[in-house]
């Protein structure tokens, strides 16, 4: 239970405060208030954090309660809910669980969970940045919010953590965490060398051995952590297929089909970042238009899907006699991933 601590109010806040201390403990309002109850959170073992001054509408009660000399650690307040997500890692019990972590339900993990599930080892749960978007079906496995109160629970008893992203910041939390970095930007994508992938890679997977020394000196692990497996979502591919859903057979009239994923310059979803030169268009190249694709599509008898990053800018919906555009909801509309297996 989460208890407010005001310090000005009265003796009785503060016996509270120091009562509540070893469970989790905020304390808000303005000027002093908080000040001295914080040493009595202190003083019963517990972890002070504090938002920096510098982020907060008001920092008069930051400022106070740094003065006190007894605070742990003053962070933004982004960093701050990833600082006390770690804390309560320490506190929480580990199962033997496994979780996943991503930004949204897709291919990569989807195939490792349905490898997983072949050996009955399938992941407790699947934790995303938004789980009320549409996304494809996982059987068995639900889809949470990751910062959800079920699905911070599920990762805090988690002992194995899947991710493609990051998870929850660069903060430690349990020593017995492993962290499993699922990276998918093999061969070519260009290695983030951010303190959060470095502490959050405990294994890796790569395509080659030159791939796995790279991640390796990036992310500061031993090269032989990094396992040469391929790709999982490049298994995909492989595989023979079913037939095509019929929506699919009667967008494409039973042409071959060629998909376009181009990927952003851009973001505007998720973490904002510029990353090369924004041509303004979905297809990222110069000079490329929907009309020019759908004519060369036209010219080899067959149809195209372009499916444009889903943290790009977004584009006006195209659909042309040889070629149309694609979001995640209209994916997500089409059918499930799994129905492709």
């Amino acid at each position: 239970m989460s208890r407010r601590c005001a310090e000005g109010a009265s003796p009785a806040a503060r016996s509270a405060c120091a009562q509540a201390a070893g469970r989790r403990t905020s304390a808000s309002g303005g000027g002093s208030d908080g000040a001295l109850g914080i040493r009595s959170v202190k003083e019963a073992g517990g972890v002070i954090l504090v938002q920096s001054p510098q982020d907060a509408a008001h920092d008069s009660m930051p400022l106070a309660a740094i003065a006190t000399g007894v605070v742990d650690f003053v962070l933004p307040a982004r960093d701050l809910a990833r600082r006390v997500v770690a804390v309560v890692d320490r506190l929480v019990p580990q199962t033997d669980r496994i979780v996943i972590r991503t930004p949204e339900v897709e291919d990569q993990a989807l195939e490792l969970v349905h490898e997983l599930q072949t050996r009955g080892l399938s992941p407790v749960a699947w934790l995303v940045d938004d789980a009320s978007l549409p996304h494809a079906e996982v059987p068995d496995v639900p889809v949470l919010g990751s910062w959800s109160l079920p699905g911070l629970m599920h990762y805090w008893r988690s002992r194995v953590v899947v991710h493609t992203h990051g998870a929850y910041g660069a903060h430690r939390g349990a020593a017995g965490k492993v962290f499993v970095n699922l990276w998918h930007g093999m061969p070519i994508k260009r290695l983030p060398p951010s303190e959060e992938y470095r502490r959050r890679t405990d294994l890796g997977i790569a395509t080659a051995p030159v791939h796995a020394r790279h991640l390796a000196e990036t992310w500061g692990v031993d090269v032989d952590r990094v396992a040469i497996t391929g790709l999982p979502r490049n298994d995909l591919l492989a595989r023979p297929r079913p037939p095509r859903p019929a929506s699919l057979v009667a967008l494409t009239q039973d042409r071959p089909l060629a998909v376009w994923l181009p990927t952003f310059r851009r973001s505007v979803v998720g973490e904002l970042r510029v990353d090369g030169r924004d041509l303004g268009s979905a297809s990222q190249l110069p000079g490329v238009d929907p009309e020019a694709f759908d004519a060369l599509m036209g010219e080899l008898g067959m149809y195209g899907i372009v499916k444009p990053h889903p943290m790009a800018p977004p584009h006006d919906h195209v659909k042309l006699a040889n070629s149309s555009s694609w979001s995640n909801v209209d994916l997500a509309r089409a059918g499930s991933a799994r129905a492709w297996r």
